[in-house]
């Protein structure tokens, strides 16, 4: 049984407004048979003509662009001196994430941890290779974030993946698996201990995220501790602003930064002659 999503959405980029189709499936049981989950496909479209410009791949390019995202939430809400990372999750996208921090902090070692992933030591291998830095398999989810001064949540697991006592004063969590309305990867504890709660979208977040919802519905955080990324990129809020703050950055993604980011690589791929082309 699987899950199909679509969205279409434009963006102005360049001065040209492109529309885009983004059809996404996901098929957990995949995985038993050497599949990867997800799958997603993007077609930029000609808005004068309706031609489609470009077809790509919507994993990679969903990947790229909630990696860099969270390097953006990094820069402002983890510490300066951020060096040890916790991983919980082996896929793709916590992949996409290690290396998006490691873009913005100088990093030292990664941990990472994941009941159910094959070739945990190849993988492993490939992160560190990519980042230059010591990667090493958890024994468990908890080994995985004590002591971590980042912690990333890129499971596909259906309930809560962390415990607020396993996060020290001046961790930064990362979340950006899981969720549905009833349903999503952070703790109740782990939220009510931070001084600051960041979503890419806020009221996306009170609407989509099980987490934030249910702490919400418990009082365990009020809607007005909300903040958007945005805000903080544009000096409207303020990010971390004490070495001991604990700061979450939940993000749930939208359709535009993937028409963001695959505007960009249609750009790049005209400009550089790279790329196939073809005819319908």
């Amino acid at each position: 049984m699987g899950i199909v999503m679509s969205t279409r959405v434009a963006i102005t980029a360049m001065g040209v407004v492109c529309p885009i189709g983004l059809s996404v499936t996901e098929f957990a049981a995949n995985k038993l048979i050497g599949l990867q989950s997800i799958y997603g496909l993007i077609v930029l479209l000609d808005t004068e003509t309706g031609q489609a410009l470009s077809i790509m791949d919507g994993r990679y390019i969903t990947n790229i662009r909630t990696g860099a995202a969270s390097a953006v939430a990094a820069k402002y809400l983890a510490r300066e001196d951020a060096a040890i990372v916790g991983v919980l999750g082996f896929g793709e996208q916590a992949f996409a994430q290690v290396v998006a921090m490691a873009a913005v902090r100088r990093l030292g070692s990664v941990r990472i941890y994941s009941p159910s992933a094959a070739e945990k030591g190849s993988r492993a291998k490939l992160f560190s290779d990519s980042i230059g830095v010591p990667v090493d398999i958890a024994e468990s989810a908890r080994a995985a974030c004590t002591d971590a001064d980042i912690i990333i949540l890129a499971t596909n697991h259906t309930g809560e993946v962390i415990d607020g006592d396993w996060v020290k004063p001046g961790a930064f969590v990362n979340a950006v698996g899981f969720h549905t309305k009833t349903s999503a990867e952070l703790d109740s504890k782990t939220l009510s201990k931070a001084q600051l709660i960041v979503c890419d979208e806020r009221a996306a977040a009170v609407r989509e995220s099980g987490d934030i919802i249910a702490a919400l519905a418990g009082g365990v955080i009020d809607q007005e501790q909300l903040i958007n990324l945005g805000d903080i990129v544009i000096g409207k809020e303020k990010g971390r602003t004490d070495p001991d703050q604990i700061t979450i950055y939940r993000s749930l993604g939208n359709a535009f930064q993937d028409l963001a980011t695959a505007s960009f690589v249609y750009r790049q791929a005209v400009a550089k002659g790279i790329g196939t082309e073809f005819s319908f």
